[in-house]
């Protein structure tokens, strides 16, 4: 995209309903959203009639959108096929501790550093 949409999401992030901030979150985790080069998901507009609230992504290097009614329940329709296989590659993985390696051993270095300090301190 060289000539990209403006990302308003660090924006409006806490000004947008809860049901729409989960949803783009949502799609975010699962890679179905293009990220900014901050690693925002990538939002472009949010046009708000009544309940009824229009959004617009970029997906996949093009504008998407979906509509979320915040009152119901319902699954927001999309303008994509959900079954389509796109998945963004740069969305950051969490890393896998092998179950043989003690991950809070940082934590507990730091504890006691942390209480050799004081005991030196307090000496």
């Amino acid at each position: 995209m060289s000539n990209a949409p403006t990302n308003i999401y660090p924006l409006v992030v806490f000004d947008i309903h809860k049901r729409i901030r989960e949803y783009i979150d949502k799609l975010n985790e699962e890679g179905q959203i293009d990220q900014d080069s901050n690693g925002y998901p990538y939002l472009i507009k949010v046009d708000g009639n009544g309940s009824n609230h229009t959004v617009q992504i970029v997906r996949n290097n093009k504008i998407e959108s979906f509509l979320i009614n915040t009152r119901k329940r319902q699954d927001p329709i999309t303008s994509w096929n959900a079954n389509d296989g796109y998945k963004n590659q740069s969305v950051k993985q969490t890393v896998d501790v092998p179950s043989n390696v003690d991950a809070d051993r940082s934590e507990r270095a730091k504890r006691e550093s942390y209480d050799n300090i004081v005991d030196k301190i307090l000496k």
